[in-house]
């Protein structure tokens, strides 16, 4: 019983000298390099202090997941999560918010964008999926009334 215990957890595994196949441990990653601008959709014009999270249902906790806008609107990105939209389970997108109010020159609503990803570096193994980047992602933001 405890062989049984021990060889569904994969304490029992051999070194590769037995027969079977050989363990693997892990799970599936991608790397992703994102970088784009944040502007006011009327006025065109940069958009400091704005938000940016990837992938856009990252939790707000996770510093590694977002970045803020700088004084001419640029942001990046680069960050080795799960594959997003491989299986159509989750979306690979990008969330901007006005986090600070009307420190930046107004309050803007909040705003998802959809990614077209290109893959700059195909996969290499079972659990890394390749890299994917996207530049110049274009976010418009309209001021709140």
């Amino acid at each position: 019983m405890i062989g049984l215990i021990l060889g569904l957890t994969g304490i029992s595994c051999d070194n590769g000298n037995g027969p079977g196949p050989q363990p693997e441990y892990g799970m599936p990653y991608a790397k992703y390099v994102l970088d784009g601008t944040v502007v006011n959709a009327e006025t065109e014009e940069p958009v400091e202090g704005i938000r940016v999270k990837f992938p856009s249902d990252a939790s707000d906790y996770d510093s590694s997941s977002m970045t803020f806008s700088d004084e001419n609107g640029d942001w990046s990105i680069t960050k080795q999560i799960y594959p997003c939209g491989a299986d159509g389970s989750s979306e690979c997108d990008v969330s901007a918010q006005d986090v600070d109010g009307d420190e930046n020159g107004g309050t803007f609503e909040e705003k998802q964008i959809d990614l077209s990803l290109t893959q700059t570096k195909p996969a290499s193994g079972t659990w890394d999926k390749g890299t994917f980047e996207q530049h110049d992602v274009r976010i418009e933001l309209t001021e709140e009334e």
